[in-house]
């Protein structure tokens, strides 16, 4: 019986030391060496009277994709979006929808509901003044499309800033999303709907 209970207790104390390893091994695997980072590229479009600037390409030398909280300046990509209407007239009345091109996203990316992204009009937060809250890639992608926002009414000649953040959410464990590639262009509409 002692040596039962002996064998139980080496036993558990081989599996806890297993298990933390493992986590341990996973968390650093995360980090990623310059020339495995995640690269997102954003093209500026026009369509009808309107302009939006995503702010430029993100290089291999920017970011790193690891697990992380959306405001976090070292993992989590954040990006300025300026969208500008232009109208003959004052009082038209002008719908936008801007969305990102899908035009890679490793699988092993794709098929987490981790990896996010967010669209608000505060500089600091993902999850105040929200526009879209954090949705995940592979639940929003349609026709190689993932929607930051759809028809939005703008009267007139306006100027508005959002901000789009994209990132691992921290609570992702799977390490086959790790040294993964992704690249978006920014992409939208307008349509006038008269004064």
């Amino acid at each position: 019986m002692k040596t039962k209970n002996i064998l139980i207790v080496a036993g558990a104390l081989i599996i806890f030391t297993v298990l933390v390893i493992g986590a341990t091994y996973a968390w650093w695997s995360w980090q990623t060496t310059e020339s495995e980072n995640t690269t997102v590229n954003f093209v500026a479009t026009e369509t009808f009277a309107c302009s939006a600037d995503g702010g430029g390409n993100i290089t291999t030398s920017t970011k790193k994709l690891v697990p992380t909280h959306c405001t976090n300046s070292n993992y989590a990509i954040q990006r300025k979006i300026t969208t500008n209407i232009t109208t003959t007239y004052t009082s038209e009345n002008v719908k936008m929808s801007l969305w990102l091109d899908v035009i890679n996203i490793d699988s092993q990316l794709l098929a987490s509901s981790n990896f996010k992204y967010a669209v608000t009009t505060n500089p600091n937060s993902c999850t105040s003044d929200v526009v879209l809250a954090g949705a995940s890639f592979n639940s929003r992608i349609t026709n190689n499309k993932a929607p930051l926002f759809t028809d939005l009414t703008f009267v007139g000649t306006q100027s508005n800033t959002y901000y789009l953040y994209i990132w691992l959410d921290e609570a992702e464990t799977d390490s086959s999303t790790m040294n993964r590639n992704f690249n978006l262009a920014l992409n939208g509409q307008c349509t006038g709907t008269g004064v």
